[in-house]
């Protein structure tokens, strides 16, 4: 999963302000895009099920991983509405 989001970095939006990227296409909603770059890593590393699926609210994720037991094996940094890092057990395919 960390090398599908390395693939990630310096995506932009074109044009600049507007959300537009290859991840909000993917997604099919143009909005804020920090929790759809995640849900984008994990499908093309095939964790997307292991991530709980798409999210583009970052909230809702990790509201989606508090209700649930998650095996731990492995963790991932995930993020609230106020962007503070919180670690959820996730588990991955390496």
């Amino acid at each position: 999963m960390l090398t599908a989001a390395r693939k990630l970095l310096g995506v932009r939006e074109n044009p600049p302000g507007s959300n537009n990227n290859v991840i909000t296409r993917w997604y099919g909603l143009r909005g804020p895009w920090c929790n759809m770059a995640v849900s984008y890593a994990a499908a093309h590393s095939d964790n997307l099920a292991a991530t709980g699926g798409k999210f583009a609210y970052a909230v809702a994720h990790a509201r989606y991983f508090q209700n649930r037991q998650v095996e731990q094996r492995g963790r991932s940094a995930h993020h609230d509405h106020r962007h503070v890092r919180r670690l959820l057990p996730l588990r991955l395919r390496r």
